[in-house]
């Protein structure tokens, strides 16, 4: 038997903080709603906007529904390292994706990867963007813009307000190293009306840059020039003449809630390995079932480092008792086709797309226990 834990998970660049308690932008006032374990939190989305370079079949963000503004000779899909590589000297090359819905988001967050290998010259200097926003219930379109020149900094979605992150003093250039950021936004504040444009123009943020956490009011990034209510995300260079190079492996921004895709290394004990993960779901309402995708590979299965999982485990949900706060759920999973004691490498996410994942509230997986099952 093998046990893993939160721990024991790479997040794929999201922020560990998310694993230390259920911190988000609304809960700043209040305190972060932390629980007894660490765990890893699965909320309920209802859109997602991904990039990842390590899909093995569908490489490149044109392939994963992305477009493209701009210069496309400066990207290119690196196979052997998994990522998204850019070399730009003048010009502006950015890619964009939108949801299908108009509804309303009161939250939205993202996170990725990226590495520098030639940095802007400067922090006031274009750079490499990663933004979203989306449309609440009443106002403008909101959201939230980080920006790598020479340094880390959030940037204004219209025009060229910056606050740095990493202070210049304190922090040189770090190249050749890949850097995890996170942006957590609530889009809907307190129910203010400063320039009588809007009931409200507050809102309160988590963002990171690695391990160095900031927040900032919402209403420093100010409100994008677009109609479209749709969520909407985009990650490159939206400014032109920067001059810079690097990668970028991926990018994910979602709504309302934050969409994980934690992947575990371990041993197959077995021709057929049982998964046994353990969640819990704090004071569910619900007696609806949360639906969970398990991908994953191994040597014999044709493993490779730099491409996700691409076999799937059967479909799998889980249910909470809404009258027992805090109760534990299990659900199982067999990974089939293994060699016993090859290594093995597995992922996890809520089906957020899934018509049958009706549950509102977030679940938290707890813990990972492996059987063999030819004892």
């Amino acid at each position: 038997m093998i046990v893993l834990g939160p721990r024991d998970a790479d997040l794929g660049g999201a922020p560990d903080h998310w694993r230390e308690g259920n911190w988000r932008p609304d809960t700043l006032d209040r305190g972060p709603q932390t629980r007894v374990f660490t765990s890893i939190p699965f909320d309920k989305c209802d859109v997602v906007l991904e990039y990842d370079a390590r899909r093995p079949e569908r490489p490149t963000p044109e392939d994963q529904g992305w477009r493209l503004e701009g210069d496309n000779g400066i990207w290119s899909h690196d196979p052997l390292g998994g990522v998204l590589r850019f070399r730009s000297d003048s010009n502006q090359s950015f890619w964009s994706q939108q949801g299908d819905t108009e509804q309303p988001f009161d939250r939205g967050a993202a996170y990725g990867l990226f590495q520098i290998a030639r940095p802007a010259r400067e922090p006031s200097e274009p750079g490499l963007d990663f933004l979203f926003h989306a449309s609440p219930e009443d106002g403008r379109l909101r959201g939230m813009r980080g920006c790598f020149s020479s340094l880390w900094h959030w940037r204004a979605l219209e025009g060229g307000n910056i606050r740095l992150v990493v202070r210049a003093a304190a922090e040189p250039e770090i190249l050749q190293v890949w850097h995890d950021f996170g942006m957590d936004a609530e889009l809907m504040g307190a129910r203010i009306n400063q320039d009588n444009f809007d009931r409200d123009d507050g809102g309160t943020t988590i963002g990171n840059i690695g391990a160095i956490l900031s927040n900032e009011d919402r209403r420093f990034f100010g409100y994008p020039q677009r109609d479209d209510p749709r969520p909407f995300a985009v990650f490159g260079l939206v400014d032109s003449f920067n001059g810079m190079s690097g990668a970028v492996r991926n990018y994910v921004a979602s709504f309302p809630g934050r969409f994980l895709r934690p992947a575990f290394r371990a041993t197959a004990l077995s021709e057929t390995t049982l998964l046994r993960f353990v969640f819990v779901a704090g004071a569910s309402r619900s007696d609806e079932p949360a639906i969970f995708r398990v991908h994953y590979t191994s040597p014999s299965l044709g493993m490779r480092d730099v491409a996700l999982p691409d076999r799937e485990a059967a479909l799998n949900g889980v249910r909470f008792d809404p009258g027992t706060p805090g109760a534990l759920a299990e659900m199982t999973v067999p990974l089939e086709g293994l060699r016993t004691g090859e290594p093995i490498w597995f992922t996890i996410e809520r089906d957020w797309a899934n018509r049958d994942d009706l549950l509102r509230d977030t679940v938290h997986l707890l813990s990972i226990i492996m059987e063999p099952t030819d004892r």
